[in-house]
């Protein structure tokens, strides 16, 4: 089924973009939180999987992606993006306000999931999927690169940069790599503000994984050339043992449910899902 577009305001007047993808009579919902230069859309094959388990799914395009409103690639502070999740959940609570709520995050998404459940009030959440979260990148910047990045994000955060993005990282998958470059919903931009707030609060996540109160399933591709399996394990290696399930798919690159066995993959997450509720 397609999904139907709705459109919310964010804390600081922005039109943002949603999307959901509602059944009759859902036992869940799941809140999808997309990855960087992409857009809500391209998890449409995701929702209508949930959707076979009478799971219904939103999301919403974060600022600057999309067809939301907002400088492309850029966000104030990472609070801005955690606010604009916590809108989203307003209107699902409206919604459905008895039942459980599912926080699935990729990439980007990951890392603003993970971060939403260790520092707001995650009893909103029952449990969470994050998927290849961007806690470090595999090949980050150094040096001068960094020390750039760094200066850009204090003196000119708004600064907007190609995010350097390789379609063949994105999947192994040619037509997955093809329609991702094809997609006028796509872009490549991302600012020194943004790209400083996620690196730091992944490595932040990663220091206080201990304080980790809510479920999630932690799934990352070994062949993952732009977001870090490794620290996925590290932050896997600092969580209590009863809140983490770690699942690595054996060479599989970034989007995991878009690679060439992506059935299997959205199949297990799924099933992890409804074994949970």
């Amino acid at each position: 089924m397609k999904g139907e577009d709705f459109y919310f305001e964010s804390n600081d007047n922005l039109k943002l973009h949603g999307c959901k993808w509602e059944i009759e009579k859902p036992t869940a919902i799941v809140c999808l939180i997309h990855g960087m230069g992409e857009h809500i859309k391209r998890y449409d094959h995701v929702a209508e999987a949930f959707n076979t388990k009478q799971i219904s799914v939103w999301g919403f395009d974060h600022r600057g992606h999309g067809t939301s409103e907002g400088k492309k690639g850029h966000t104030p502070s990472i609070e801005y993006m955690f606010d604009d999740i916590e809108q989203l959940l307003v209107l699902i609570r409206k919604q459905h306000p008895n039942l459980p709520v599912i926080i699935y995050g990729h990439s980007m998404g990951g890392n603003l999931s993970l971060n939403f459940l260790l520092h707001r009030n995650s009893k909103e959440i029952s449990f969470g999927v994050i998927s290849s979260p961007w806690l470090r990148l595999t090949n980050p910047p150094k040096g001068f690169q960094l020390m750039l990045a760094k200066f850009g994000a204090r003196f000119i955060p708004s600064l907007a940069q190609p995010n350097g993005l390789n379609v063949e990282d994105i999947s192994s998958v040619k037509e997955e790599q093809e329609a991702y470059a094809n997609d006028p919903l796509n872009h490549d931009r991302i600012t020194a503000g943004l790209f400083m707030g996620i690196n730091t609060t992944g490595e932040k996540a990663i220091e206080i994984a201990g304080t980790l109160k809510t479920p999630i399933l932690l799934a990352h591709g070994t062949a993952d050339n732009i977001t870090s399996p490794k620290a996925s394990e590290a932050f896997a290696k600092g969580a209590p043992t009863d809140k983490v399930e770690l699942k690595f798919w054996n060479g599989l690159r970034h989007e995991t449910h878009n690679e060439h066995n992506k059935e299997e993959v959205i199949g297990y997450y799924v099933d992890w899902v409804v074994g949970n509720l």
